[in-house]
């Protein structure tokens, strides 16, 4: 009970909307993080030693360019976290109708802040590297408490300015009611800042003292090292970059004052070698974890990119890319990990099992040449990785945590997206276009359905189609994609994402392939007279592929144009352009069945039928799940059917599951049954066995299939 409230708080706090943006900003930033942590790579590595002398001053030029990008991009950060992050909470703001604020505004606003923040905090003279990783944190607290003071002036009615008007421009009316706002939000930075430089004693050399006399207090260097490890682990995972805030906590615990003389038995290379292997945190062991054992999501791809420069030790690209800057589920093992690693290098390195420092060493060589160079042995290489594989096992089941909080944040993610999908079809609104989680997922589902398709994910099930007599006349190709995580997703919302994405004529090439070479198959089989009904977004008839792979398909297949039939769905409007009109006439006159799919009695509908002509229209869902219990859904039918008749259509009914619907769907005058009465979507065999069976049975009797 105590560990899943653990786990449920766990959860909660890490979807709080500041950790969101939080994370949502340093994701946005990890290409700059990369380029900048290879910069480091490139500028730090000793190549001199392996180049000739005449070499030697080109790559020193090449090094110090290396370096200079690695402080423009890592000198950046915290100026660029300001921006995000006021603007992912700005924009998070508007949507829960919080304020009326500007995204823009609020980064501004948060800009001015950080640097009065800055110039009274740390002193006047502001250098560059002031607004890079040691000041991430200054940057993500006055990023939050700008914005949020800024949305509690805005709603404040006694601080705005006019009222609304229409002879403002919008963005001049923002503007004019924000001013006092952001003046008071302005004002009380300035306040704050001013007091707080008030008191800013130099705390470093106060915190090596007193790790000095805890370690005489207890007669051992093990406790100031374990305190040491705690601060410094804890710093980088609120944003800022512990070993150079704690430079001068190291240079009191490890050396003297000026003749550089060691105070302790250790040095600071326990630290560099044998506990942060890979960097701050030992997070190669974390990586070698998601690259064994969950590769193939969104962390496995952060750790492909971040493997080679955390060889070198540099994991800017983990901690602020994966991220494990404030994500409360790694703050367990980011902090556990280097404390057990320290007990037993301590151990090792006290009992004489692994020589310090016989040889020293840049603290960018790998491990475990690192480690075996330093030692002048192969036990210090053995201690490197001993430690690797203890971090990898405190690790691994906090990754298993954080994958399957992914999955679960997934897999809801996308019932959230199942119930905006009719809000797409009504409001004409975007998903994609999103910044929330929303947005994200369905980007993802987008980029991963265009990978998966033409593989054995992405798959065509066929629905049977009774006329009257109960022969099978049909059959419709519905859409399967197994997702590699969620299962089955709704073909809807893929065709849906698809349209706004531009990608469904991929989609629909692929179909109308598939389904041709299907139906051949069948026929070769002896299945006869039998049309495969194929569904077409309005969007394909702009695809000027789309005529000639038709024509080739059919050709291709040995089939007769009237064996397919194109549903036109309604998920778009059908477009009036002269390019999509000549597209439907020419596949009219090749003999193409076209059938309106989703037909009610709206004005789109009305609209279709009157501009082009279709073989048969398909009744939308509704009608016919309640027609035996609507006398409206059976007069609109009826409605539909003689409209149909006087057009010479055919009337399709869909999701006929019983017996006495389909008996009164057929006294109403529909002429073809499809739904669970005869059988659910089959994939191709399985459906071949139907037809068969349909064949030789002659009636409408349930066939036992399962269903896909």
């Amino acid at each position: 009970m105590g560990n899943s409230s653990f786990l449920a708080a766990l959860q909660l706090l890490s979807s709080h909307r500041w950790l969101r943006a939080i994370r949502n900003s340093l994701v946005l930033l990890l290409p700059v993080i990369f380029v900048g942590a290879l910069a480091l790579l490139l500028g730090s590595f000793p190549f001199a030693i392996l180049l000739p002398q005449t070499s030697v001053e080109v790559w020193r030029d090449l090094s110090h360019l290396a370096l200079l990008v690695w402080q423009a991009s890592g000198g950046i950060l915290a100026l660029c976290l300001v921006v995000l992050i006021s603007h992912y909470l700005a924009v998070d703001a508007r949507e829960r109708r919080v304020a009326e604020v500007s995204p823009p505004l609020a980064a501004t606003v948060a800009l001015v802040n950080l640097f009065i923040f800055t110039q009274l905090f740390l002193g006047p003279d502001v250098h560059l590297w002031m607004f890079g990783a040691r000041s991430t944190l200054i940057a993500i607290l006055v990023a939050i408490s700008s914005s949020e003071l800024l949305f509690l002036c805005l709603r404040c009615k006694a601080l705005r300015v006019g009222r609304q008007t229409y002879v403002l421009d919008p963005s001049l009316h923002l503007a004019v009611r924000a001013i006092v706002p952001v003046l008071t939000t302005v004002l009380a930075f300035l306040l704050l800042s001013k007091a707080l430089s008030l008191f800013h004693p130099d705390l470093s050399r106060s915190i090596g003292v007193g790790l000095l006399r805890l370690d005489q207090a207890f007669a051992s260097e093990l406790p100031g090292l374990l305190v040491l490890s705690v601060l410094h682990q804890l710093l980088w995972f609120v944003g800022i970059h512990g070993t150079n805030v704690l430079e001068n906590v190291f240079s009191v615990l490890f050396y003297s004052a000026g003749d550089g003389r060691q105070v302790l038995g250790m040095s600071k290379t326990l630290f560099d070698l044998y506990v942060h292997v890979g960097g701050s945190g030992s997070t190669l062991g974390l990586l070698l974890v998601i690259l064994i054992r969950h590769r193939s999501g969104d962390s496995g791809r952060v750790a492909r990119y971040a493997l080679i420069p955390s060889l070198f030790n540099i994991n800017e690209l983990v901690i602020f890319g994966l991220p494990i800057v404030f994500n409360p589920v790694y703050l367990v093992p980011f902090v556990l990990a280097p404390l057990l690693q320290i007990v037993v290098s301590y151990l090792c390195i006290r009992y004489g099992l692994v020589a310090l420092d016989v040889v020293a060493v840049p603290w960018i060589t790998p491990p475990p040449l690192a480690g075996m160079i330093n030692s002048a042995s192969w036990h210090g290489a053995a201690l490197q990785l001993c430690n690797l594989l203890m971090s990898a096992a405190v690790y691994s089941p906090f990754v298993g945590f954080a994958e399957r909080q992914g999955h679960r944040e997934g897999l809801g993610n996308v019932q959230r997206i199942l119930s905006e999908i009719e809000g797409i079809r009504v409001q004409s609104s975007s998903v994609l276009s999103r910044h929330d989680d929303i947005g994200h997922t369905a980007r993802k589902l987008v980029h991963e359905f265009i990978q998966d398709l033409g593989s054995e994910r992405v798959f065509l099930a066929y629905q049977p189609q009774h006329d009257v007599s109960q022969r099978v006349v049909g059959v419709e190709a519905l859409l399967r994609w197994k997702h590699r995580h969620f299962g089955l997703i709704s073909p809807g919302v893929i065709c849906v994402l698809l349209e706004e994405a531009n990608q469904i004529c991929a989609l629909g090439r692929w179909t109308i392939v598939v389904a041709c070479r299907q139906l051949r198959d069948w026929k070769l089989a002896g299945i006869e007279n039998l049309r495969v009904s194929v569904n077409l977004s309005p969007l394909q008839l702009k695809d000027a592929g789309l005529l000639p792979l038709v024509v080739e398909c059919l050709q291709g297949n040995h089939l007769q144009a009237g064996e397919l039939a194109l549903e036109l769905t309604e998920s778009q409007h059908v477009p009036d352009d002269r390019e999509s009109v000549q597209t439907l006439k020419a596949l009219q006159a090749m003999g193409i069945h076209l059938e309106m799919d989703d037909f009610g009695m709206g004005y789109s509908s009305m609209l279709y039928i009157r501009r082009f002509h279709f073989d048969a229209i398909k009744l939308d869902g509704s009608l016919t799940r309640e027609v035996l219990q609507s006398n409206n859904c059976r007069d609109i039918i009826a409605s539909v059917v003689q409209l149909a008749r006087a057009l010479k259509m055919r009337v399709v009914a869909e999701y006929v599951e019983t017996r006495e619907q389909q008996e009164l769907l057929a006294r109403l005058g529909c002429d073809a049954f499809q739904g669970y009465l005869y059988s659910p979507a089959l994939v191709g065999e399985q459906c071949l066995d139907y037809l068969r069976e349909r064949a030789s049975v002659g009636d409408c009797r349930p066939v036992t299939a399962q269903a896909t």
